[in-house]
């Protein structure tokens, strides 16, 4: 979770929060992003206490974010001076994600008023050297280029279909990937 101030003279450092639970005040500590995180009780989703700021009411905005974070070694295989991986291995981390939503929504399905899903994912792979060759997904019906975008990164979105097939990828070079997920409410 993410809190910030509306009024542009308060920073996170500013902002107190405590739960207060009927078994006594329980402080939130805030890191200076304004990144904190609820405890996860059963007691607590029971009472469904309020949480307290030490700042004007509705003047704070909260953000809820599941960050999960995974990597992919690039070493992978050297084919012609390229780097080369199944679809299936470069999504890799995107079971762990489903894995983990699953787990959240069931464990608030009876206390929480909105249900998590995931909505999108896609790779980021940033090349070592900047490059203009694309990747190459080795699709059935051909290859597919996904050229970098004006900023060098090449990204590539998650396509169920694709995953079925599981075509080998090839990158241009080098790098590093990262793999991320937005996760939204449900309908």
């Amino acid at each position: 979770m993410i809190i910030s101030s509306v009024l542009p003279d308060v920073k996170p450092q500013d902002i107190e929060l405590y739960i207060d639970s009927r078994r006594g005040k329980i402080l939130l500590k805030l890191n200076s992003d304004g990144t904190f995180s609820f405890p996860l009780r059963k007691d607590l989703l029971d009472e469904n206490p309020f949480i307290i700021a030490n700042q004007p009411k509705g003047s704070m905005q909260l953000k809820a974010s599941i960050d999960l974070r995974g990597s992919v070694d690039m070493k992978g295989q050297v084919v012609a001076k390229k780097y080369k991986m199944r679809y299936a291995d470069l999504f890799s981390i995107r079971a762990v994600q489903e894995r983990t939503v699953g787990q959240i929504a069931g464990a608030l399905k009876d206390h929480a008023e909105v249900q998590p899903r995931e909505s999108i994912t896609w790779a980021e792979f940033t090349p070592a050297k900047p490059t203009k060759f694309p990747a190459l997904i080795h699709g059935r019906g051909g290859n597919i280029k996904v050229h970098p975008d004006s900023d060098g990164v090449i990204r590539i979105k998650y396509d169920s279909k694709l995953a079925g097939e599981n075509p080998f990828v090839t990158f241009p070079t080098s790098g590093e990937l990262k793999v991320f997920s937005n996760i939204e409410k449900s309908d």
